[in-house]
């Protein structure tokens, strides 16, 4: 299934056969989306700053938690024990009962975290904000790790947001980009940048199943797979 979140939430077929259906028509104005690891839960995200667990076949409510904002991310840790949410004020809670565990930050924070990614191999949460770099945070304990460097400007603010973060596969960077702009790699135990030529992203990142492989979609209608070892785009797929 493909479930699309927008005012409502739809459920696709990924194979293409039947028509969409409904999960939720309440008009709630849903944020994000993410499976459960067994693909039995849904986690959201709505525009009355709840996050919600609900049942991926019927959309029932199974869990709510206050708060988060709509353009905070949600997902389930890689065990799937956790919720991880972004937003002002970043937070671990348990997938369960929904009691929180730890905030991320000491206080509640002007400017929000967007964008999450989970990085198993480092046992890292990583969350994208506002102010154009990415925060990483022990999954097991909640601490603060690293942070990749700072592009805020004051002047182009709405510009700097990262509105994307993923692990590459067999790579050791993360892959991070802000709005509508190049492509960064960033190598935490180097503290090294990079921003490959030609790696423009208009949507999110998605690492690829094979190695080296990261998968991005473009402003000019393309979705483009890119070896990120070689620095060369693989295929491109025109979805106009």
């Amino acid at each position: 299934m493909l479930v699309v979140a927008n005012r409502s939430l739809n459920v696709y077929s990924v194979g293409g056969a039947g028509s969409p259906r409904s999960l939720r028509s309440d008009d709630r104005n849903y944020g994000t989306v993410r499976f459960s690891a067994d693909g039995k839960r849904l986690l959201t995200t709505t525009g009355s700053a709840t996050v919600e667990v609900l049942d991926a076949n019927s959309g029932e409510l199974q869990l709510s938690i206050c708060c988060s904002t709509i353009a905070g991310e949600a997902a389930f840790s890689p065990d799937g024990s956790m919720i991880v949410t972004a937003g002002h004020w970043p937070a671990f809670w348990d997938a369960r009962s929904g009691k929180l565990i730890r905030r991320l930050t000491e206080n509640r924070e002007f400017l929000t975290f967007l964008s999450i990614a989970l990085d198993p191999v480092r046992a890292w949460t990583l969350m994208g904000s506002q102010d154009g770099s990415v925060h990483a945070w022990d999954l097991r304990t909640g601490q603060p790790t690293e942070t990749s460097r700072r592009t805020y400007l004051p002047s182009v603010i709405s510009r700097q947001y990262v509105d994307s973060v993923a692990t590459v596969k067999d790579i050791p960077s993360i892959a991070y980009v802000c709005r509508g702009g190049r492509v960064r790699m960033w190598y935490p135990e180097t503290e090294a940048e990079q921003q490959p030529a030609h790696m423009v992203a208009t949507s999110n990142l998605v690492a690829g199943a094979q190695p080296h492989m990261l998968i991005f979609g473009t402003e000019t209608g393309f979705v483009e797979v890119w070896d990120i070892a070689q620095g060369r785009l693989s295929r491109r797929y025109d979805v106009r």
